[in-house]
């Protein structure tokens, strides 16, 4: 009954079966689908971990080592994926070959249904001194009222830490948080497309390839910016970005917004907000980064970036641990990227 082009993000007006059109996206997730009551196959009580685990309350972080018996931090954020609001109580547990050894924490909250924790919640925690040599890994459990016995949180977002326990120390390794600065990047030329649609609407539509090429997923503010003779003009939209991926956006701005009649159009730009930043960089076809520092084949190799992308440092796999840990002790007090194989991830120094 109306004259929509599902190629198009946010169009304005139009909602065919009651909702708002977002389409053209390479990559899809279904949110806030839960099960009705009558669907007896369905836990009473079911916990999903809603975001990556942080160590140390730093998202950049990856692994530690410590002392057997000295403390650490693990954050989550869990979701209520149950029918009802309720009382959750949820702790990590140390697990050996994948049997529980241990609990190491227990704590609360209370969840509406369907409902996550406000911010992560962060816990402090220490393995036990006397634990023997090995592989282990650290899981996160649930129970409520409802199912009183404990069960494993359903990953959502990585939520398994890998310990590797020897002569009385461990190192803890959490899951890529793919967090940071993606360095979004064009593929090519931003455009204004016609349609019938946007020439019955008179709405504008641009087309927007973006290329994410790290390890961190983007799910925030894209801004369109029309220069004109008369002015600059901007639309703000959110989009998911996420790492390894390469998807044209066609993206609908409302006339209202944008009122090019009577003006030149000079030139248009993207941008996006970083969060670590606090600031919007324009999305261009080189980026902000060095370019080499998209992903690539060559697993073996280990470079060392400065912020402003260049190179610094590069080495094979073969000699990795003495040079890298050598160079790294040369560096000054700072924030540098480091391109390990297919991972990229800042440093502090």
């Amino acid at each position: 009954m109306y004259d929509v082009d599902i190629e198009t993000i946010n169009q304005t007006g139009l909602y065919p079966g009651g909702r708002g059109i977002c389409y053209n996206c390479e990559q899809a997730m279904v949110i806030n689908c839960y099960p009705t009551p009558d669907h007896a196959g369905y836990p009473l009580q079911v916990c999903m971990s809603d975001e990556s685990v942080i160590l140390n309350r730093d998202k950049t972080l990856q692994d530690i080592e410590v002392s057997l018996g000295e403390d650490f931090k693990l954050s989550c954020r869990l979701r209520n994926v149950s029918h009802d609001k309720t009382r959750i109580s949820f702790g990590w547990w140390l697990m050996k070959d994948g049997d529980p050894v241990t609990q190491l924490s227990n704590n609360s909250y209370t969840l509406r249904a369907g409902y996550t924790f406000t911010e992560p919640v962060h816990i402090r925690m220490h393995l036990p001194s006397e634990l023997a040599d090995g592989s282990y890994e650290l899981r996160l459990y649930s129970k409520s009222p409802l199912a009183p016995d404990w069960r494993e949180v359903w990953e959502n977002a990585p939520s398994v830490v890998s310990v590797l326990v020897e002569n009385g120390f461990c190192r803890i390794t959490v899951p890529d948080h793919h967090s940071g600065d993606p360095n979004l990047m064009l593929a090519d030329s931003i455009e204004e497309l016609e349609s019938d649609y946007n020439k019955q609407n008179r709405d504008h539509i641009y087309r927007v390839h973006i290329v994410n090429g790290t390890t961190n997923n983007f799910e925030d503010i894209v801004r369109i910016e029309v220069s004109t003779d008369q002015g600059d003009m901007k639309y703000d939209t959110v989009l998911p970005i996420y790492s390894q991926t390469d998807t044209e956006f066609h993206i609908n701005v409302p006339d209202h917004i944008f009122d090019l009649e009577g003006k030149t159009v000079q030139a248009l730009r993207a941008y996006y907000y970083d969060k670590d930043s606090d600031a919007f960089h324009e999305i261009t076809k080189d980026g902000h980064l060095a370019a080499s520092l998209l992903l690539t084949d060559d697993t073996a190799a280990v470079r060392v970036y400065s912020m402003n992308g260049v190179l610094m440092y590069e080495s094979s796999g073969s000699c990795v641990s003495e040079e890298y840990g050598q160079f790294l002790r040369t560096l000054p007090k700072g924030i540098y990227i480091v391109k390990e194989g297919k991972k990229v991830r800042k440093i502090a120094i």
